[in-house]
């Protein structure tokens, strides 16, 4: 527990969070874990949905830098 403080120190827990896709539109949630995840590695708030993120992997060949 104290682990968790340390880490976060000044910020709320995360909560879920929606999102808005920029390539279809759709809504989608930004689960807590999903959060952890992204913070855990320095990642930014992903942008698009699953789907799009998946298809855009198939055309990019699965790369970040495509």
């Amino acid at each position: 527990m104290s682990r968790e403080i340390q880490e976060n120190p000044s910020d709320e827990s995360p909560t879920d969070k929606v999102f808005t896709c920029k390539i279809c539109g759709k809504p989608f949630l930004w689960t807590t874990g999903e959060q952890l995840y992204y913070q855990d590695r320095g990642l930014n708030p992903p942008r698009r949905c699953r789907a799009c993120r998946q298809r855009r992997k198939l055309v990019t060949g699965g790369g970040a830098d495509g």
